[in-house]
């Protein structure tokens, strides 16, 4: 209080404007703004996002359809027919030297020299197809080839 005495009445009349003055001031510049800046652009960015959402929704809902009609698709139709479709869409129907139903349902196929990654992405493609591999051999033929006897069966 001792400062607040020594000052004259113009100086303090200055203070006592001065600091309120620069308190609002660096409440708006400090505070205020950021948050309605924050505000502005989240405003921008909702009707944005929500036509993402839709979009991705839709998307979404034509996946489930078309999963589904492939799904109950494959469990209608015949065992060895989904086992060709998915050789021939993996690219190992070539490397099929020899395909045998079993008395229980159960198809064995035997590949010769097929590329290891395409075989294991018919795998792959069966079991999305609920196809299960009961068995399976699978040799080394040469470097990147396997050869392989699978016995598979609907899982």
């Amino acid at each position: 209080m001792i400062w607040w005495r020594n000052l004259n009445q113009r100086e303090r009349m200055l203070v006592s404007f001065g600091v309120p003055v620069l308190l609002v001031i660096m409440f708006y510049l400090y505070l205020w703004q950021p948050v309605a800046e924050d505000i502005d652009r989240l405003r921008r960015k909702v009707p944005e996002n929500n036509a993402t959402l839709a979009w991705m929704n839709h998307q979404l809902s034509s996946f489930n359809k078309l999963s589904a009609t492939q799904k109950s698709s494959s469990t209608s139709q015949p065992l060895l027919t989904v086992i060709e479709q998915v050789a021939i869409r993996t690219n190992v129907k070539d490397a099929i030297q020899r395909v045998q139903p079993g008395n229980d349902g159960s198809v064995e196929i035997w590949f010769q020299e097929a590329t290891a990654d395409k075989l294991f992405s018919w795998v792959d493609q069966l079991a999305n197809n609920r196809i299960a591999v009961l068995s399976a051999t699978i040799t080394r033929a040469t470097p990147g080839l396997v050869s392989a006897r699978i016995k598979v069966n609907r899982g």
